[in-house]
């Protein structure tokens, strides 16, 4: 698997061959088929390997750590420093593997889901805890932070980000808290007015843009009185930047 690992890296499933593998690997050719169908389940079966130690380490690296937030920072930080650490096995994930739809009835893919419901358990955490909103569709934010942390990686293959795994992390978990930490509502007042007019302040501005709504029509829409909105937000720009 080390010597396939280092050839299609370099050549991709299509160009490498069984006897270069094995020149490489230092076998005769007939060897690999003992282990292996053919070129492209040696190719799934060492991504497997790798999936199978991520699990393994992802979970040492958690274990511990009760807070959801800083579980999946830890997460994040973990795939970004195993993915700089092997960048061969990255490039054949995202070009090779991906891109094969055999990959997707193979077992590492089922590896790959494992590891994609540990940070979905993780983002359920935080809702049962109240540290992430509830309304969040967290299949779909799970998703956008498994694209971010390809795209960092794609950067790196590339040499465009060649910055700390940990600047990398900051930067990432900087974009994506704001999106998923529960929002603390003022001291003594109920959700629902808090709801009520964001929900309003949404509707006024996408129907009139926002120069053109008025604070009175948002109070008209949400049921409130127009001082109320004040106890809530500064102004109307504060009403838009809360949504």
């Amino acid at each position: 698997m080390a010597a396939a690992e280092k050839v299609m890296s370099r050549k991709g499933l299509r160009a490498s061959t069984v006897a270069e593998i094995a020149r490489v690997a230092g076998i005769n050719d007939s060897v690999i088929y003992h282990y292996f169908r053919n070129k492209r389940d040696l190719l799934f079966s060492l991504e497997g390997a790798h999936m199978a130690e991520v699990i393994r380490r992802v979970n040492e690296q958690l274990a511990g750590i009760p807070e959801a937030l800083s579980r999946l920072s830890k997460m994040v930080w973990f795939h970004l420093h195993y993915n700089e650490s092997n960048l061969d096995y990255v490039i054949l994930l995202l070009f090779e593997c991906r891109s094969n739809i055999k990959f997707y009835q193979h077992p590492a893919y089922e590896l790959i889901q494992r590891y994609a419901g540990i940070m979905l358990d993780i983002l359920r955490d935080g809702v049962a805890s109240g540290a992430f909103r509830d309304d969040l569709d967290l299949r779909l934010v799970r998703d956008l932070i498994l694209g971010a942390l390809d795209w960092f990686s794609i950067k790196r293959i590339t040499r465009e980000d060649t910055g700390a795994v940990v600047g990398q992390m900051q930067r990432l978990m900087s974009f994506i808290r704001p999106m998923i930490q529960a929002r603390p509502q003022p001291a003594g007042q109920g959700p629902d007015k808090h709801a009520r007019i964001l929900a309003a302040a949404e509707r006024a501005f996408s129907e009139k843009g926002f120069a053109a709504a008025t604070i009175a029509e948002i109070a008209r829409l949400a049921g409130v009185a127009e001082g109320t909105i004040y106890e809530y937000f500064t102004n109307k720009q504060d009403l838009l930047m809360s949504i």
